[in-house]
């Protein structure tokens, strides 16, 4: 009878200490360094602008959708590096992104399969965009 109380004595403790004969995890696997991790997310978001530009030419997607994806890679990019010319870059890359959006918008009206607010929608955009890039160069 002692015996049998000595082993649940024991297996109580052991429950109790949290398995403390279980098996240990393994070692977490060493995380990517964060330019490697910026580099990725400026991928992932360019993938998903040019996906969605094509989706807005087919009438799948807006033109706020096409901005969202497109600043999205702009800022990915803006995080890859702080060099003022790389930030630069970013940004007249994201304008010329709009200047192209805003010309399909303008085609997708004029063929009327757009809507006429999608062209000053994305002159707002593209505006915005200048005005950014303006003060950054203006900037110290």
């Amino acid at each position: 009878m002692s015996m049998r109380k000595l082993l649940f004595g024991l297996a109580f403790v052991l429950i109790l200490s949290g398995g403390a004969l279980a098996p240990t995890a393994p070692p977490e696997a060493k995380a990517p360094p964060p330019w490697e991790l910026a580099k990725s997310k400026a991928d992932a978001a360019r993938r998903t602008c040019v996906a969605v530009a094509r989706e807005f030419l087919e009438g799948k997607a807006t033109v706020e959708q096409v901005n969202l994806w497109s600043r999205r890679w702009m800022d990915a990019e803006r995080e890859v590096s702080n060099k003022k010319a790389d930030q630069i870059d970013a940004l007249k890359a994201h304008i010329s992104r709009l200047q192209e959006l805003e010309k399909a918008a303008q085609d997708r009206v004029q063929s009327r399969k757009g809507l006429a607010s999608d062209v000053p929608a994305v002159e707002y955009h593209r505006l915005e965009a200048e005005l950014s890039l303006s003060r950054l160069k203006t900037s110290r």
